[in-house]
């Protein structure tokens, strides 16, 4: 009944109203489009309609990965987009940046884990857990061994928040940092991180000694309780897609139609 339906249901339903700017969005037939649109331009409907005329064209619904900012936002697109095309909606490959990240990192775990570390050491282990980096801070201080190194340092939510958020330090040392701890993460366990902080701390050369210090301390508490914040989940996988050929091919034959909302609000990875 529902492809019955479909098929009664044309293009010009979903380009009706459609302004021409939009209309050529809606019709463009693959390849690298930005748009570029200020607030209550319509830039959620031209996504909607855009997803809807793909699948109304043939384009199977599992190979479709809308992005966006918030939960909210991908629920209200995916419920909008069901109106058209009923339950094959719900086959979309739909969510934020971050629970995109993170199924991945659950689909692939194995490669993702073993890569980012050149199989040195598995991370994140099964069952990691995700906290944002305030839980993770609080955590460390209830643990006397960090507890001790943290108790004079006010300001490690900052040094590490900032440090995860300043474009071109990711892109020079934060995101390839997460590799550095783990191949050295074998004898910082034996022989204690203050033994091997010289040798990580060259990789920080923006920071002073305290800050640098205080982000192995941060990296080191992650891995050894197999924890993994927000950033991680962008930073694991991207380090591997990157690098990966077959990944980039298994996400590539994936995904055919890769659909970002509010691009100007991601995060330096993504």
């Amino acid at each position: 009944m529902e492809l019955i339906e479909l098929l009664f249901r044309s293009a010009k339903t979903v380009l009706k109203g459609i302004d021409e700017e939009k209309r050529d969005a809606i019709l463009s037939d693959g390849g690298k489009n930005v748009v570029i649109a200020g607030p209550g331009s319509g830039k959620t409907t031209l996504i909607v309609h855009k997803i809807a005329y793909l699948i109304m064209n043939g384009v199977d619904p599992e190979e479709i990965l809308l992005l966006t900012f918030t939960r909210s936002a991908a629920m209200e697109m995916m419920k909008r987009i069901e109106k058209f095309v009923g339950k094959s909606a719900k086959k979309i490959n739909g969510g934020t940046f971050h629970s995109f990240c993170n199924s991945l990192l659950k689909d692939y775990r194995e490669l993702l884990s073993t890569n980012v570390s050149g199989g040195k050491v598995i991370y994140p282990r099964n069952f990691y857990r995700i906290s944002d980096t305030s839980e993770i801070i609080n955590s460390m201080k209830m643990i006397p061994e960090y507890e001790e190194f943290l108790r004079e340092e006010k300001n490690i939510i900052y040094t590490i928040t900032d440090y995860q958020t300043q474009q071109e330090q990711l892109n020079k040392d934060y995101i390839y940092f997460l590799k550095e701890i783990l191949l050295n993460f074998s004898e910082m366990d034996n022989k204690g991180f203050i033994n091997t902080i010289n040798i990580l701390t060259d990789k920080l050369s923006s920071l002073d000694n305290r800050k640098a210090f205080d982000i192995i301390l941060y990296e080191y508490f992650k891995i050894s309780n197999n924890l993994v914040d927000f950033t991680d989940l962008q930073r694991i996988v991207y380090m591997v897609l990157k690098d990966d050929h077959e990944f980039q091919k298994e996400l590539s034959s994936r995904f055919k139609w890769i659909i970002l909302d509010e691009f100007q609000d991601t995060s330096p990875i993504s």
